[in-house]
């Protein structure tokens, strides 16, 4: 009978290859669970067995939550990525560690650490974190709205509101109601003031700033679109002098997918009376830069068709990378581009010959679905975007950016990833 086998990690699935107790292990850059048991597992393929802890988080970073029973109390501590235990389980709760920092909850309070098990702050009575230090600050709830509490100085800031954003691109994205029910959307800066007065007010969606601009949408007529503002409020316009697109995504990497409303190919059906209906509309997904010009498209760039159909088209972007889904029918497969200069082109999969199995590589097709992808300075020194694909019948694989194959995984996955 074939092992279950249950993955759980921040962004890769894999293999193990057994434990590597013999030698010294270094820098693990996944969790990933056999017969429900923890292992690290580092770009060497090789794995450290971790299962004298009952529980491994999921979320993986420099230091990594581990759970062990104690006296029948489920406590917490962390590890490093070499899999020694830097704090040992002792914290009713403990989250991940981000910029030097993580909070735990300590007999019932809510307290910051830093990396050598100092508490540097104690969270007043009736506020708490669930979440990570980011920019530089902590994002804080109490009694259903949210605040945040400023590490460098650990102040917190004495207002709350309904929704509240973590800082990206150096400011803060926060929403209430007023007395009407009436949303509103502004940004706080790191001195916590607002940035605009009433350039928002005239959007029903409002997103982080990312390379500069915000995703913003409203209603025109009786169509929803969406448009890009700066940090002065002003829109972003296009090279052909227009800011409002039918399909935006936000910014990354000084680029942002859009759909501005060319067509590229209408489908239609002709019936006995020589009536045309429309079947698909395919559209020309383009890349927007923050100057407003363009990067080149090329066909295979289609966003999904407008009516019900058996194609549908769905996209991720990270970094100048792109993966496409295309589906048909419950079948499908994924493409992978990447910009270069002011063309896309796309990326023929290629494999590292070192780490594939003894089958032959042709054995493996194109992937069909893409579990997760992400950017991540753990595979190597510099950043690099690694996707975990499936292909097959669940067997999995990783591709890094420049469409390699690293590792090609050899054993079906029962259950759900």
């Amino acid at each position: 009978m074939t092992k279950k086998i249950l993955m759980c990690v921040v962004f890769l699935l894999l293999l193990l290859t057994g434990c590597n107790s013999n030698k010294a292990f270094k820098n693990g850059y996944a969790i990933v669970y056999q017969d429900g048991k923890p292992y690290l597992l580092n770009n060497q393929n090789e794995t450290f067995d971790l299962s004298r802890y009952d529980e491994v988080s999921d979320q993986f970073g420099d230091y990594i939550v581990v759970k062990k029973y104690q006296n029948q109390k489920l406590l917490c501590g962390y590890i490093n990525r070499n899999g020694q235990e830097v704090i040992k389980p002792k914290y009713e709760q403990a989250y991940p560690f981000s910029e030097g920092y993580a909070v735990v909850v300590d007999k019932g309070t809510y307290k910051l650490i830093n990396t050598s098990n100092k508490v540097v702050y104690t969270f007043p009575e009736n506020v708490h974190s669930y979440d990570i230090v980011t920019d530089g600050h902590l994002r804080v709830e109490k009694d259903g709205l949210f605040s945040f509490l400023r590490i460098n100085d650990f102040k917190l800031h004495d207002t709350y509101y309904d929704g509240l954003e973590n800082f990206s691109d150096g400011y803060a994205l926060y929403h209430y109601y007023d007395n009407n029910k009436v949303k509103h959307f502004n940004f706080l800066d790191k001195n916590f003031s607002n940035v605009f007065k009433d350039e928002l007010n005239a959007y029903d969606l409002v997103e982080s700033f990312h390379d500069g601009y915000a995703k913003v949408g409203r209603y025109v007529g009786a169509k929803y679109y969406y448009s890009y503002v700066n940090k002065q409020g002003n829109l972003l316009v296009d090279s052909n002098n227009n800011s409002l697109f039918e399909i935006a995504r936000n910014f990354s990497s000084g680029k942002a997918m859009v759909y501005t409303g060319k067509s590229c190919k209408d489908e239609y059906y002709t019936n006995q009376n020589g009536e045309q209906s429309l079947i698909n509309s395919f559209h020309y997904y383009q890349y927007l830069r923050t100057d407003g010009t363009y990067i080149d498209y090329v066909d295979e760039l289609k966003a999904k068709s407008d009516i019900i159909s058996v194609r549908q088209y769905f996209y991720d972007f990270v970094g100048d990378l792109t993966v496409i889904h295309e589906f048909n029918s419950g079948a499908g497969f994924i493409s992978f581009f990447k910009t270069s200069g002011n063309t896309i082109v796309n990326l023929t999969l290629t494999t590292n010959k070192v780490n594939v199995p003894k089958k032959d590589l042709t054995y493996y097709p194109t992937p069909y679905e893409l579990v997760q992808m992400k950017e991540t300075s753990y595979y190597s020194d510099e950043a690099t975007i690694l996707m975990v694909v499936r292909i097959q019948t669940n067997y999995c694989g990783i591709v890094n950016s420049k469409g390699e194959y690293i590792f090609v995984r050899d054993l079906k996955i029962e259950g759900s990833l």
